[in-house]
């Protein structure tokens, strides 16, 4: 086929940033060929089977607006499903970026495209080298660079040995695997260009010898502000001076274990965790406390809109994590009028004013925790102006200016 200088392949799996990088290019009339486990086309029949089976939930793996040549493959397939019985493995991980660098090494000689995108961890490695001279190939480091994470894993873990078995089985940069390992630290070397989300995460990519000059720093956007307003009159509450709200996975990485150590310590501060592995998280309080204190509550919500609408009656989002490629959760609070206490190790520094538009913690420990929430106890008469603040912040970065500069990179 005639090499199509308007053709371009993304590679990613799941349903990464809600398939923003791809349709950066697609609504700009590329085309673009999307390499992925799986993508729900409507009028495929594979797609109308598995939402047979699945329900509508597979309408999240589809943008209508979106349009897209989807490759993917049996095998692909496979590792989708087994991630819903066995998450964070590092065998299926594996397997699965394996298969999707063959089926994008297959798509680029087929198609002829000079540019593509991978997605961390989803195939560079598996790229023959003709491949890699003949198409430009750029990295979306969603994270930051594996050697900061296991240094910083290593760390904690020195403070905290108890969550060893834990971490290790969470999380993949902590594989015992060391040709794993060492795939993944060569992912930023081998690539052209590296794109990455957040100041922290670009410092970790030059701390690991990346040259500074592939590297780009492209901040994801914002979604469009709540047109359910929170109320910036402050609420008052008989049994509790902060409500938090915790949103995600929960798991060591988010810095759990120290919020839990503070929250359990502090029975006036309330902390609701939004989750859709609900069972999975009371179970893990349970093993680490040996019981739920009363001002833990726990909530499965599975629409977005519903997740925010609660959300929104908490003071403020927390996000202690040890390590995050940026935190779309802060970002998503922000845009509802929720403002955020946050780690340094996340998008917070670029975004928020301590003080004025959310708090920063020093450090992911549960004292740096503690103290960032008595800062925003003790500044209590400021939280009408803080929550406005954060939605303001919202305003001022679109998704539609992360697309525009994706494309001016790539």
């Amino acid at each position: 086929m005639r090499p199509d200088t308007d053709s371009i392949i993304v590679v990613h799996n799941g349903r990464r940033d809600n398939y923003q990088v791809a349709k950066a290019f697609s609504e700009k009339g590329f085309e673009v060929h999307l390499v992925t486990d799986f993508y729900y086309q409507p009028k495929s029949p594979f797609s109308f089977l598995v939402k047979l089976a699945f329900g509508n939930m597979v309408r999240k793996r589809y943008d209508p607006e979106m349009s897209v040549v989807v490759h993917s493959s049996f095998g692909l397939i496979v590792t989708d499903y087994l991630e819903k019985f066995f998450p964070r493995n590092e065998i299926v991980n594996r397997m699965r970026s394996h298969l999707l660098g063959k089926k994008a090494a297959k798509t680029i000689e087929r198609t002829g495209a000079k540019r593509a995108i991978f997605y961390y961890n989803c195939g560079i490695n598996s790229l023959p080298g003709h491949i890699r001279r003949k198409c430009s190939i750029t990295l979306f480091q969603m994270h930051p660079h594996p050697h900061a994470i296991r240094e910083i894993y290593d760390s904690y873990l020195e403070f905290r040995p108890q969550l060893s078995e834990t971490l290790f089985r969470q999380e993949e940069e902590m594989t015992d695997n060391e040709s794993y390992f060492k795939g993944l630290l060569e992912e930023a070397l081998r690539s052209d260009k590296v794109i990455c989300t957040s100041t922290f995460s670009k410092q970790t990519l030059i701390s690991a010898g990346v040259d500074s000059e592939k590297i780009y720093k492209v901040p994801y956007g914002f979604p469009e502000t709540s047109e359910t307003i929170p109320s910036t009159e402050i609420a008052t509450n008989a049994l509790y001076s902060l409500r938090l709200a915790f949103v995600g996975q929960f798991v060591v990485r988010k810095g759990v274990f120290e919020l839990l150590t503070v929250v359990a310590d502090r029975p006036e501060i309330e902390l609701t965790i939004y989750t859709r592995e609900a069972r999975f998280a009371s179970d893990t309080v349970k093993r680490w406390l040996g019981s739920i204190p009363k001002n833990i509550l726990f909530k499965t919500v599975l629409d977005d809109k519903a997740l925010w609408l609660d959300a929104q009656q908490r003071d403020f989002l927390i996000l202690p994590s040890l390590v995050e490629g940026f935190g779309l959760v802060i970002t998503e609070a922000m845009a509802n009028g929720l403002p955020v206490i946050c780690s340094p190790n996340t998008v917070g520094p670029d975004i928020i004013r301590d003080g004025v538009s959310g708090y920063l913690t020093k450090g992911h420990l549960a004292r740096d925790i503690e103290h960032a929430c008595d800062r925003a106890i003790e500044q209590k008469g400021s939280w009408p102006s803080i929550r406005k603040n954060a939605m303001e912040v919202a305003r001022d970065r679109t998704w539609t200016e992360f697309r525009s500069d994706i494309r001016d990179i790539v």
